[in-house]
């Protein structure tokens, strides 16, 4: 899963451009991208115990 958040390059360049577009998709890119994030960190945590 974390390639997917944190892989390399192409994906960074995609994100970044899309999110010149608009402050307002930039806004709520990062709050879904952080739910997101936080969502599959519970998911690892729980699925350890």
């Amino acid at each position: 899963m974390e390639d997917l958040f944190y892989g390399p390059g192409i994906d960074d360049t995609v994100i970044c451009s899309n999110w010149a577009q608009s402050t307002d998709r930039q806004a709520k890119t990062l709050d879904s991208h952080a739910l997101l994030v936080a969502a599959v960190m519970v998911t690892k945590s729980r699925s350890r115990q």
